[in-house]
């Protein structure tokens, strides 16, 4: 049986592991999956938010190599080996547009591309966002070393001119021989640092290195959901944990009188916080500071609701913190079923209420799931 995808057809890709089976049936999977790991009834499992079959990735990572000679943008195996995934069917269909253009401006600023066995060369791998909302982008170059930053700086605005909606370019220094995807050192070679980011009606601004949903369309339904849940709590006071650039904090807004976010990365804390003056949302602030360090914060603000979108590994430190809080609702987001039920399993003072599916990553076994759950009540025995 043929498929939509080229690539997986000709196995030439597998990312997508789940494209052959009809994607109603896809959907069924995953929630029988997590009515089993979270111990949950159907009753209690929320119907699931679909996504588009093709075209709803926003973002993607890419390697660049070379087959004959020619730059190509996809995937690399163990041995180096390149394979060319330009036309994927599951990216935005102008990320797919802008390769032909990147592919000649990597001639033009005579970027080597990097080689595993060898250890040679200078460009490594691709990031690249677009927001057809706002219609801006940026490109990342993930780069060896800092050689090529002047080539890069020198010829950037040929590469905006066939890019028209590029908005913020820079380049990412990763040394490691290990296939790491990205380093810790960033240089914007563009005026503008940050992408105007709009999901909806909500916008706010976006850093190269911030944390962003790779299905848009997907996200704002995540985002909205989780604010309209907010908002039949009547919840006064809402706090975000690992808040990233507060996307979460931006949708809550204006269902609350105070939101706190807290997130470790400073430079998606800055960017939370300029957002919020633009806007004008006074009761929104954000701060650097990491989750297994919010004691104080939260017996200081005291909310009525507390949400976290942690990384894959869960909720580590902060799992016990949470757990005695004390806040009546706790909102958990995760894209990893297995950490989301361990942790949940390990909240003894909380009870799941509902539960639902957001797609986010169509075809694969992966998924988003968003969980409401209440602060148990201790029922003392009668006198």
């Amino acid at each position: 049986m043929n498929t939509f995808c080229e690539y997986y057809d000709q196995s030439i890709c597998k990312s997508c592991k789940l494209l052959a089976m009809p994607y109603p049936d896809q959907l069924k999977q995953k929630e029988l999956l997590i009515q089993k790991a979270l111990k949950i009834s159907p009753q209690e499992l929320l119907p699931s938010v679909p996504s588009p079959v093709q075209g709803f990735r926003n973002k993607v990572k890419i390697a660049v190599g070379i087959i004959d000679g020619k730059i190509t943008f996809g995937l690399k195996d163990l041995e180096g080996k390149s394979s060319d995934l330009s036309h994927c069917p599951v990216q935005h269909p102008e990320i797919n547009k802008m390769f032909p253009a990147i592919a000649q401006f990597i001639q033009t600023a005579i970027l080597s591309i990097y080689d595993q066995k060898t250890m040679k060369g200078e460009l490594k791998n691709l990031i690249i966002y677009f927001n057809p909302e706002s219609n801006e982008s940026y490109l990342r170059f993930v780069l060896r070393s800092k050689e090529a930053i002047t080539r890069i700086q020198k010829h950037l605005s040929s590469l905006q001119e066939m890019v028209s909606h590029l908005t913020v370019i820079s380049v990412n220094i990763q040394p490691s021989s290990h296939p790491l995807l990205e380093g810790n050192e960033e240089f914007v070679l563009t005026k503008r640092t940050h992408l105007r980011q709009q999901i909806g009606s909500i916008k706010y601004f976006l850093s190269t290195q911030g944390f962003v949903q790779t299905n848009l369309k997907v996200s704002q339904e995540l985002y909205q959901t989780a604010a309209n849940w907010v908002k039949e709590l009547k919840s006064k006071k809402f706090l975000e944990l690992f808040s990233g650039q507060g996307a979460f904090s931006f949708f809550v807004a204006p269902y609350v009188e105070e939101a706190r976010g807290f997130e470790i990365n400073e430079s998606a804390t800055l960017s939370a916080n300029q957002s919020a003056s633009v806007l004008k949302l006074d009761h929104l602030q954000f701060k650097c500071l990491d989750a297994k360090d919010i004691a104080s914060e939260l017996v200081q603000f005291q909310p009525d609701t507390l949400l976290a979108n942690p990384p894959r590994r869960g909720l580590g430190e902060s799992l016990q913190l949470i757990n005695e809080s004390g806040v009546p609702y706790f909102i958990y987001s995760s894209c990893n079923y297995e950490s989301l039920a361990s942790d949940i399993e390990a909240l003894t003072n909380y009870q799941v209420e509902r539960a639902q599916i957001f797609d986010m990553f169509a075809h694969t076994e992966h998924f988003e799931t968003l969980v409401l759950l209440k602060k148990s009540v201790v029922k003392l025995p009668q006198a």
